[in-house]
């Protein structure tokens, strides 16, 4: 099965108009363009003044989400990991215009070592280690580090942004990194089957689920906000029903 083409088309971000790289194919282009309208990864309340430093992108793929996140904070540090040769170069291109990017052609996990890519069915957005009824012929072979080791290598302990979406790695990533994840202020996190959202809602038990939204069974995204950012925004507390 040949590759899908890469295509340059114009996307809208906050009314700007953004030249924007990706393989194109299936409806990769609408879930691109609903990224960079902030509707994926929605800004949860923040106390007034909340400053955003750090972004850690676990499944970048082509940079719609890093871009998203940038856009509210231009100046913030931003750490990409994707494994994908194509989605990764596409990373590289869309972001050039921002130097404090770090790019990593690599996917994270509770391991390390080569594992086999499987290349979505219909688009670059479901590449994923685990075959599926989402993933199709195509595959390579990627390069897997351990998530807390990269962690601690690049001093990854205040974060203010953390993404996940790495298309069924979520929980082992979220196990590994353990006790360093209470340095990130918010977690939007996709989940791929009911199974791995509980296992996710478990592990998170400093953050409070702050929205979250479900489509269809086993896939759904959520925002996770850390527990001590909460605090300090009073009306989160006050809507809460005390029984």
């Amino acid at each position: 099965m040949p590759e899908p083409p890469i295509t340059t088309v114009t996307l809208d971000v906050l009314g700007r108009k953004v030249p924007f790289r990706f393989p194109n194919s299936g409806n990769v282009q609408q879930h691109l363009q609903s990224i960079l309208s902030g509707r994926e990864y929605p800004a949860p309340p923040l106390p007034p003044g909340y400053r955003i430093n750090t972004i850690v992108d676990i499944g970048a793929n082509v940079g719609a989400s890093t871009l998203w996140f940038l856009s509210a904070a231009p100046q913030a540090r931003a750490v990409c990991f994707e494994p994908a040769r194509a989605n990764y170069d596409c990373l590289c291109h869309n972001l050039k215009s921002f130097p404090q990017v770090e790019y990593f052609r690599c996917g994270l996990y509770s391991s390390e070592g080569s594992q086999t890519l499987h290349h979505g069915a219909q688009q670059c957005m479901q590449h994923s280690i685990f075959a599926s009824v989402e993933t199709g012929e195509g595959r390579e072979t990627i390069n897997i580090k351990r998530a807390s080791t990269e962690f601690d290598r690049l001093g990854l302990k205040q974060i203010s942004i953390l993404k996940i979406d790495t298309e069924g790695c979520e929980v082992q990533i979220i196990d590994d990194l353990g006790a360093r994840l209470e340095g990130a202020d918010i977690i939007y996190v996709e989940w791929h089957s009911e199974e791995d959202r509980r296992a996710i809602d478990g592990l998170l038990g400093k953050f409070i689920l702050a929205q979250s939204s479900c489509a269809t069974p086993h896939r759904g995204n959520a925002t996770y906000l850390a527990k001590r950012i909460a605090e300090a925004v009073p009306n989160l507390s006050a809507v809460r029903i005390k029984t």
